[in-house]
């Protein structure tokens, strides 16, 4: 098989298993931020033990790369809670739409860090994108579940964004385990406070779901 055929068939079944967490929003009786810490917790175990058994590195290369794990652990906690909220709040057809803006968001914020401009035809390919999402709002009353999905939605994608332009500019050098180890970690870690539900009274069906999607 041909390197290119083997990155697409990659790269579509990554986008089949991103597109199915979203499936879990509506399957697990949580808000999103528990969702979102108890699933962070779950894969950041599960990539540590990973990184272990397979005697990769777990230690980043310089001190300053822990800052950066930082802000991208914050970016994808935010981009996690978020989404799922999204999912919750427009049903998952309606929070995926309004997620896969996040390309729009690339166009836009990449040039910022290469110091170009963005071309004619992503410019036009924006404006299309920007006016489907507003034909995804029923309605401008903050009010209404879907308008605040869809919103919800958008910062998902604007904050996915950020994580992988940072990621791309200035963490590249690592593997994608190690990267999504202190991601997650980051992530849980920060939320943890806002629980609302103990995992001690989470019922065996939401905790057979959250280690699924984990």
């Amino acid at each position: 098989m041909q390197p290119q055929q083997q990155s697409l068939i990659y790269l579509h079944i990554a986008v089949l298993l991103f597109g199915g967490t979203a499936l879990f929003a509506k399957l697990i009786g949580l808000n999103a931020i528990d969702i979102t810490v108890y699933r962070t917790a779950i894969a950041g175990m599960a990539i540590l033990a990973m990184l272990y058994f397979q005697k990769k590195q777990i230690k980043l290369n310089k001190p300053k790369d822990y800052l950066i794990a930082l802000f991208l652990g914050v970016a994808v906690g935010m981009h996690w809670v978020t989404y799922f909220a999204g999912m919750q709040m427009a049903g998952v057809t309606v929070g995926m739409l309004a997620f896969f803006s996040y390309p729009v968001m690339t166009v836009f914020l990449e040039p910022l860090f290469n110091k170009s401009r963005p071309q004619a035809k992503d410019i036009i390919s924006a404006a299309v994108v920007v006016f489907g999402i507003y034909l995804l709002v029923p309605s401008a009353n903050l009010g209404d579940d879907v308008t605040l999905g869809v919103i919800m939605g958008v910062v998902s994608a604007l904050f996915f964004s950020i994580r992988n332009i940072t990621h791309k500019r200035f963490f590249s050098q690592y593997g994608g385990p190690q990267t999504m180890f202190y991601q997650t970690l980051v992530a849980s870690v920060m939320l943890c406070a806002f629980i609302k539900v103990p995992v001690y009274e989470v019922s065996n069906h939401d905790l057979i779901l959250i280690a699924v999607a984990g």
